[in-house]
């Protein structure tokens, strides 16, 4: 209780000096869910497996739904705490330290929901180059290294799997427009936009114009320029 006293302090510090924001929206109550979930989660499958442990799913939904760097904190202590009270070994902990860290990254790229499972994919693979460095290290056993390898790559597939299945979750109950939503509602296939094609194509044209220079003008001044451009999108849609 004292060490996650102590480790919520350190969330709130960081969230009250860095990212305040946070504090005063629902994005505090979804940090929450998804760290109490993931532990709940990994109390679950530790029967199975110590090296199940979905700590990176956290990670990768903190990315898409607040900030990455948030979540590489997030990520360093919740491996930490999880190692402390599940009892694992240091590889278990390493493990989750780095893949977590390397699903963020991953997911700082990610342009359609599709692209998470290859980076849990990603996740897998980094985990199971942790597993056989540490299996090298400590001279063990090929069999026992080769069973602890395919759960670091059940590992990453079930964080893709829990990452995706619960985006929408997110999305709708917390409206909250993460940049994938951006992207799908940029497509030029989305239903409103290619009726604005069909019935206004000079506004639509317009719109495209607009987009861009909107998108230049805030990567100039550092804000979101995807929020910009999908935004002059839809500027005009009350033509229709």
């Amino acid at each position: 209780l004292i060490i996650m006293l102590l480790i919520q302090a350190i969330i709130g510090l960081y969230l009250y000096y860095f990212n305040k924001d946070v504090i005063y929206s629902s994005k505090l109550i979804i940090l929450d869910i998804i760290v109490i979930s993931t532990m709940l989660i990994s109390k679950g499958v530790y029967s199975i497996s110590p090296y199940m442990l979905p700590v990176s799913v956290a990670a990768m939904l903190i990315t898409l739904i607040i900030n990455p760097k948030l979540a590489l904190i997030v990520n360093l202590i919740l491996s930490f705490l999880m190692g402390i009270i599940m009892g694992t070994d240091e590889c278990v902990v390493a493990m989750l330290i780095i893949g977590g860290s390397v699903g963020l990254f991953s997911m700082l790229n990610a342009s359609q929901r599709y692209n998470i499972f290859f980076n849990g994919l990603t996740v897998g693979i980094v985990n199971v180059l942790t597993i056989v460095a540490f299996g090298l290290i400590k001279k063990a056993d090929i069999v026992e290294t080769l069973i602890k390898s395919g759960y670091g790559i059940l590992n990453g597939v079930f964080c893709a799997v829990l990452t995706i299945g619960t985006l929408p979750l997110w999305e709708n109950v917390f409206q909250v427009l993460t940049p994938l939503k951006l992207l799908e509602l940029s497509n030029p296939n989305q239903p409103l936009l290619k009726r604005l094609l069909l019935e206004a194509p000079g506004t639509y044209h317009h719109s495209i114009l607009v987009g861009n220079l909107c998108e230049a003008a805030a990567e100039a001044i550092g804000a979101n320029a995807l929020i910009a451009r999908v935004g002059a999108y839809y500027h005009d849609i009350g033509k229709l």
